[in-house]
């Protein structure tokens, strides 16, 4: 006979600054299958699993269930919300372990941290060759704009706060 059936999730309950591209993992201390027998497959995640903000708001996801059906992998559409308090939630009664024991409500909530801003494409790209000496610009291009800690804007003319630009010797390259 089994245990009752258990679940924890990674990251745990209450934590703080969670990556806004990290995945959720649920694990189970066993297989588990749908409340009726049924195997849970990945389209059925959706039917007992919910992320809201704690405001209530959906959060769009994507569930996968590994093979041995013990961990349940939640991604993000594109990313959780920034600085966000983000609530996981099991059904109470939806899905059970082989001796039909179901499992009962579940849910943690965690503390989203901000998106840290990727670079897409640098021009010229690194490593370019032969760039004319008289180059009128450099461009640096994010995938979402960019925002000092403070939140205030970067604009041209505060942009060297954070960014220099030199020579292959290291000399400084004045921007302005």
């Amino acid at each position: 006979v089994l245990p009752a059936p258990q679940v924890s999730f990674a990251p745990g309950a209450g934590a703080t600054d969670v990556s806004v591209l990290n995945d959720i993992v649920i694990s189970f201390n066993q297989a588990m299958l749908m409340a009726n027998g049924d195997e849970i497959t990945d389209g059925d995640i959706a039917d007992f699993v919910s992320v809201n903000s704690v405001t209530k708001d959906p959060i769009g996801f994507v569930g996968t269930i590994s093979e041995t059906k013990g961990l349940i992998t939640i991604s993000p559409e594109t990313y959780w919300p920034e600085n966000t308090d983000v609530e996981i939630s099991i059904t109470a009664n939806a899905i059970k372990n082989v001796n039909d024991e179901l499992l009962g409500a579940s849910d943690i909530t965690f503390t989203t941290g901000i998106f840290p801003p990727q670079v897409v494409t640098f021009e010229p790209a690194d490593g370019t060759n032969d760039v004319a000496v008289d180059l009128i610009y450099m461009r640096i291009l994010f995938e979402q704009p960019i925002r000092f800690i403070d939140d205030s804007e970067v604009t041209s003319s505060n942009v060297d706060q954070f960014l220099s630009i030199e020579t292959g010797t290291g000399d400084p390259i004045d921007c302005n």
